[in-house]
């Protein structure tokens, strides 16, 4: 069955918030797209496949311009006649346009096309329907993103949506015209941005953080050094004052991307530092020459400036939940102290009912009354011991003496 709009596109989901680097991106879609039918992601993996090319080679392209001697004062992209050029001499790009004609044939030849006017029609259905598709979940994935969530309002999506997705004639030659093809180009770029900003202060940041004492030994710290004094070296810095400034300069990016994506203080903080990371790229890419503080000024002022109308203080206040714990530990200690200071209520009144004689006194009593009648007597039976005695229920007993001491000694009395 051929893949119409709207089919696929529910099955076709990509996450995007946890990757930070294009080869991860490319990964995940390779394997969404592997996870569908054959027949419904015919068009796309190619086209994943010129989009991740084509990536590569804008790169390649931007470093050569850097690297250039007389190269113009502003970059220029590269020209569709650029884009020809690399489709015919590079052959991973070339691979991959034919993997996409391919898959346009096999439509071809599912739709039994008898003349070109039906194969071009085919081709049509097929470059339309992938587009919609691809266009619709990567719109979806970085939709609301911190990082990528700014090109759903690009110009050609929005022409594309206007003309309800259907491609013009010259997007049918040129596929990397497609909205689709821009999107996820433009996806791959900023990633690349923000990933190449991140490691230029990344190289030198073992130089500002503590060492690793619990990981590594002091060989692998000497070693982990070495990427940023090659660094270092390599931009040729004049003087020390120079050198501390770059350092400065690192410091302070440093600090900006740590708080753009800081889950520490508020959404209102990280949006003014993702603006200023976002700014921060261009900056870099307009002058790839080591980071100064003077040209962080006019970044640093826009900071400031945004925290202002937003009305937010320098520094964000401070975390509320070592008040919050205080406050209930306090709580607690005050509800124990009434608890303690409370007078507890009357115990029950012992049940001093008995059974059999008696009754009316508890057996504890009696034998406490006992021992009380008998204690008097103790210092005169000391002297004149009686060989018997008569107890209260009329019986005869002997040895009273050694009685009244057993039963001091055990502290419990027995009636006798």
């Amino acid at each position: 069955m051929p893949l119409t709009p709207g089919t696929g596109e529910r099955q076709l989901a990509f996450k995007l918030n946890e990757l930070t680097d294009v080869q991860s991106l490319v990964d995940m879609m390779w394997q969404q797209l592997t996870g569908l039918s054959a027949a419904s992601t015919e068009s796309l993996r190619p086209m994943v496949r010129i989009g991740h090319r084509l990536y590569l080679l804008y790169v390649q392209h931007r470093a050569d311009y850097a690297a250039a001697l007389n190269a113009p004062p502003a970059y220029v992209a590269p020209t569709a006649d650029v884009i020809t050029g690399w489709k015919a001499d590079d052959p991973q790009l070339k691979a991959a346009f034919e993997a996409l004609s391919a898959s346009i044939i096999t439509r071809q030849n599912r739709d039994k096309c008898a003349n070109s006017a039906d194969r071009e029609r085919s081709k049509r259905a097929e470059l339309e329907t992938a587009n919609i598709t691809l266009s619709r979940a990567l719109i979806k994935a970085i939709t609301g993103h911190q990082r990528l969530g700014h090109l759903v309002a690009q110009e050609y999506i929005k022409s594309d949506q206007r003309a309800f997705n259907v491609a013009e004639e010259t997007q049918l030659t040129q596929i990397y015209s497609l909205s689709s093809m821009r999107l996820l180009l433009d996806i791959f770029l900023a990633t690349h941005k923000h990933g190449a900003s991140a490691a230029s202060v990344g190289i030198i940041t073992p130089l500002f953080t503590a060492p690793d004492v619990k990981n590594q030994s002091l060989r692998q710290h000497i070693d982990s050094l070495a990427p940023a004094e090659r660094a270092l070296q390599a931009a040729g810095f004049d003087s020390v004052a120079t050198l501390i400034d770059h350092l400065k300069a690192s410091s302070v990016i440093n600090f900006l991307q740590a708080a753009a994506s800081s889950k520490d203080i508020s959404a209102e903080y990280t949006s003014v530092y993702q603006k200023a990371t976002d700014e921060l790229v261009e900056i870099t890419e307009k002058d790839p020459t080591p980071m100064t503080m003077a040209r962080l000024d006019g970044l640093l002022d826009k900071i400031r400036r945004n925290l202002e109308t937003r009305g937010l203080p320098d520094a964000p206040p401070a975390a509320t939940t070592t008040s919050k714990k205080t406050s209930l530990n306090d709580d607690f200690q005050q509800r124990l102290r009434a608890l303690e200071n409370s007078r507890p209520p009357d115990p029950r009144p012992p049940d001093t009912r008995g059974r059999g004689r008696g009754r009316g006194r508890g057996r504890g009593q009696t034998r406490g009354r006992a021992v009380e009648q008998l204690a008097p007597l103790e210092d005169d039976w000391s002297q004149n011991p009686p060989v018997s005695f008569v107890g209260k229920r009329g019986a005869q007993h002997s040895f009273a003496h050694r009685a009244i001491r057993t039963l001091r000694r055990r502290g419990k009395g027995r009636e006798i």
